[in-house]
């Protein structure tokens, strides 16, 4: 019986995250809770808070989130705890669980989230000290743009404007060229900055 049971919760489980790729967020959180009435596995609560996640329920994905951590403390459920604080504007709750996260696993996402804790704090130096990180292990264009958004926000145009052409290079967006002529302009690079509008029209 008990491994009857073991079968369903999994099948019921299979089925919600099934359910969850499609979109159906009520069919998916209403099989997940039925597995979780038969198994209360911590893999469970987890899925269910990530389709309360999706679903914009973060009171419930919280609570999901922490009935997990209670049983297994991993990165990926800090980071999703971290996310759904930091939708209902919980900051320091949100930076202390994404913390936690990279103390378990260092991840360039996790730093890329962190940083954007830090940035809703305004403590711009440490959001660009976390997206360093992040570039270090995983360069990618959007995390060169973030860093060039803080850049010009904290006065630091020449390297605001270099973060800028190095997305570029990777990828040509034109928020990029944006980003870019926002530096410049406040350079008094105006000719410069006209030049990069024009791309990113």
């Amino acid at each position: 019986a008990i491994n009857a049971d073991r079968r369903r919760a999994d099948a019921l489980h299979f089925r919600g995250l099934t359910k969850f790729s499609i979109n159906e967020f009520e069919g998916a959180t209403e099989d997940l809770s039925r597995a979780i009435s038969i198994d209360p596995s911590h893999a469970y609560y987890a899925a269910r808070a990530r389709v309360r996640l999706a679903a914009g329920e973060y009171e419930a994905a919280i609570a999901d989130f922490t009935a997990a951590l209670e049983s297994e403390e991993t990165a990926d459920y800090f980071e999703g705890r971290a996310e759904a604080q930091f939708h209902l504007e919980q900051f320091e709750s949100a930076l202390e669980d994404i913390s936690s996260a990279i103390e378990i696993q260092e991840r360039a996402n996790y730093y890329v989230s962190r940083a954007a804790t830090y940035t809703a704090l305004e403590q711009y130096e440490e959001a660009i000290e976390d997206l360093d990180d992040a570039i270090e292990l995983h360069e990618l264009p959007e995390y060169l743009a973030r860093r060039a958004r803080l850049r010009g926000r904290t006065g630091d145009y020449d390297g605001a404007i270099a973060d800028a052409t190095r997305a570029l290079e990777l990828e040509t967006e034109s928020e990029y060229f944006a980003i870019r002529a926002t530096a410049k302009r406040n350079l008094d690079q105006y000719s410069d900055a006209v030049d990069d509008l024009t791309e990113a029209i």
